[in-house]
């Protein structure tokens, strides 16, 4: 009686589990979001975003393969749905980066992965977006020697747009040099330009905060991608909703 007991009691807690288990699913976003200015040398990166259609949904790892024969991306956006649980009726805000890392010069399409029936084995394949890497003209990791960035937004002040960014120096000979702001399409890159100093140059215990605020002048309006890049190689990615022009 008693091995029966527990062979039963193992079935339940079995099958409970296996209904609690969340189902991974393929997701197709909303927007794609692809910056430009990368070289080769460079750690490329793309952000894309959507909604969630309730609340049993939660994000899972994103996955991608390369094709550099025929110069595409392909996207996995996994997500988890509860549906065993309750679900609430709301749409649920998700942003998530891909990192591509190091990529010979093209132009490369960008397609997601969109969930299959059983029944069907090819792929199917949405085209998203297309990125671009150039040819590095230097051998330094970058262009320019950019500042390290740790947040960043915009807001009108007075009726001007105006771009704020923060950060921390971490030599005492670090400074702003100038701050570069195009917008293509959907994205707006920012490029924090640093300079260096020669005299008295140290190494401080903690970086020294700084804060700069420069005007934005006809970026026109809607959901954009702000693509931030620093002084790590790995860009600060903000998006959000340009206010209306007056």
């Amino acid at each position: 009686m008693k091995t029966l007991f527990l062979t039963v009691f193992a079935l339940v807690v079995s099958t409970t589990a296996m209904a609690d288990f969340p189902e991974s699913v393929l997701l197709i976003p909303e927007a794609v979001y692809t910056p430009t200015g990368f070289d080769d040398n460079d750690n490329v990166q793309f952000v894309f975003e959507g909604k969630f259609p309730n609340s049993c949904y939660r994000a899972g790892l994103t996955t991608h393969e390369v094709d550099l024969e025929k110069k595409r991306v392909i996207v996995n956006n996994n997500a988890f749905y509860y549906g065993s649980g309750i679900c609430l009726t709301m749409l649920v805000p998700y942003v998530k980066e891909v990192g591509l890392g190091l990529m010979p010069k093209g132009e490369y399409k960008i397609f997601f992965r969109e969930q299959a029936d059983n029944d069907v084995q090819n792929d199917q394949l949405i085209e998203m977006g297309k990125i671009g890497v150039r040819a590095a003209v230097t051998s330094d990791p970058d262009d320019y020697l950019y500042a390290p960035v740790d947040n960043v937004w915009l807001k009108k002040v007075d009726g001007n747009l105006k771009l704020t960014i923060q950060g921390g120096w971490p030599n005492t000979c670090m400074s702003m040099d100038r701050v570069e702001v195009s917008r293509k399409n959907n994205t707006i890159v920012v490029l924090p330009v640093a300079k260096m100093g020669t005299v008295n140059c140290a190494l401080p215990i903690v970086p020294i905060p700084y804060e700069l605020t420069v005007p934005v002048k006809e970026m026109g309006e809607g959901r954009v991608l702000v693509h931030v890049r620093s002084l790590s190689g790995k860009a600060l990615n903000r998006v959000l909703d340009l206010p209306e022009e007056q």
